[in-house]
């Protein structure tokens, strides 16, 4: 006569089991909210510059990769948007930091062929592992894989759950008893200062140093 195992059956308590469930739960929700929204810069091709329009819903997708597109930073999240637009094309938008700034890239896949750019580029350097929620953006023409400057400027808004608040930019003196705080600008705006007079001084935020007008061009001190 066979000799029949028995089996242990290991039962998890209840308590267990919905703590195990509520973790689950919370990195769902994570996921779901790991999501960044654009808007202010349009949508498709603006026929006068050149730019395209990056509004729309990006999700967190650190595994995506694309031929062409450069090496985004270690240690930094990326956020994707689109996919599939009609049979055999796949069009992509893609916020990354590359070099210590932000960017936000396009990038195409036609049946095997492949083209990429830039579409925006952040002013500020930056540290952080995800984009600024509020900067302003270098616009670049939409051509395939060569990225050319319109001159332009972007006020693109990024609303969500993990952008980054930048401190706002002083464009005053604030005078306080024991020190002076100057005009913090980019060097795009410092460059777009109209009659800018000799001995001017400022704070360039890029280049993290005092900057004055000699008469002919900003220099640092």
């Amino acid at each position: 006569m066979p000799i029949q195992k028995k089996t242990k059956t290991i039962r998890i308590p209840i308590l267990m089991r919905k703590k195990y469930y509520t973790i689950l739960l919370i990195l769902f929700c994570k996921a779901l909210m790991a999501q960044i929204t654009i808007s202010g810069t349009g949508f498709g091709i603006d026929q006068s510059s050149g730019a395209y329009g990056a509004d729309g819903t990006y999700t967190l997708n650190n595994s995506f990769t694309f031929t062409g597109l450069p090496v985004f930073d270690s240690g930094t999240n990326q956020y994707v948007t689109g996919g599939l637009v009609f049979s055999g094309l796949y069009f992509y938008e893609i916020i990354r930091r590359v070099n210590g700034k932000w960017t936000i890239a396009w990038a195409y896949n036609n049946t095997g062929t492949t083209h990429s750019g830039m579409l925006y580029r952040a002013q500020t350097s930056s540290t952080d592992i995800d984009p600024p929620c509020n900067d302003i953006w270098d616009q670049y023409k939409y051509n395939p894989n060569d990225n050319t400057p319109t001159g332009n400027t972007a006020s693109a808004i990024l609303t969500g759950t993990t952008c980054v608040n930048l401190p706002v930019p002083q464009n005053a003196i604030i005078t306080r008893p024991t020190a002076q705080s100057l005009p913090q600008l980019s060097n795009l705006s410092i460059n777009a200062i109209v009659n800018p007079q000799p001995g001017m001084i400022l704070w360039s935020l890029e280049d993290s140093c005092i900057k004055v007008y000699n008469g002919t061009a900003w220099n640092c001190l």
